[in-house]
C-alpha cells in the first residue's frame, strides 16, 4: 500500500463529494464543519479520503470519515483515523468518539479493530435526523452506535 499523506485543511475547497459518501445530508455536514478539524488524505496530490473531527475541552468526535469508493479497502480509512488518534494524543484530548449506523457492519468492525468500544446507542437517530431513509447492506439505518476510544 502506498502511504497516504495527511494534510489539515481550513474550510476552503473541501471535498464535499467525499463527505457525502459518509453522510447524505449536506445541511448536517455544513453544520458540523463549523469549528472542526478537517484532515485530507492525499496520494500523488489527489484527495482520496477525508475526516472531519470536532473537539471540545478534552473530548473529540469524528463526525465524518470517507474514502473514495475506488480506494476503499486499502487501509486509507484506518490511516485517517490513526492520524486523528495521534492528533488527540498531541493535543491532550483524552476521549475520542465516533458513531455509525446500526447497518454499517464494515465500519463498525474497522472502528473496533482500531480499539474503539461501544458505549451507547442513539435510538432512532437516522429516522429523526434525516428526511430520506438511509439503506445499507439491505437494511434501513435506524440507530446510531456510539463508540469511544480512551486516548
Amino acid at each position: 500500500m502506498e502511504k497516504l499523506t495527511i494534510i489539515e485543511r481550513t474550510n476552503e475547497d473541501l471535498p464535499f463529494h467525499l463527505f457525502l459518501l459518509a453522510d447524505p445530508s449536506i445541511d448536517l455536514i455544513k453544520k458540523y464543519l463549523i469549528d472542526s478539524n478537517v484532515f485530507l488524505g492525499q496520494l500523488n496530490d489527489q484527495t482520496l479520503g477525508a475526516l472531519i473531527m470536532t473537539s471540545q475541552n478534552n473530548e473529540a468526535e469524528i463526525m465524518n470519515v470517507a474514502v473514495d469508493e475506488s480506494y476503499q479497502g486499502h487501509g486509507f480509512g484506518s490511516h485517517l483515523i490513526k492520524h486523528a488518534i495521534n492528533y488527540c494524543k498531541e493535543n491532550a484530548i483524552s476521549r475520542l468518539l465516533i458513531g455509525t449506523a446500526d447497518t454499517s457492519e464494515d465500519q463498525l468492525r474497522l472502528y473496533q479493530k482500531l480499539g474503539f468500544k461501544k458505549f451507547d446507542v442513539k435510538t432512532d437517530f437516522f429516522l429523526s435526523h434525516y428526511k430520506e431513509p438511509i439503506f445499507e447492506n439491505g437494511r434501513q439505518a435506524k440507530d446510531m452506535i456510539m463508540l469511544e476510544l480512551l486516548v
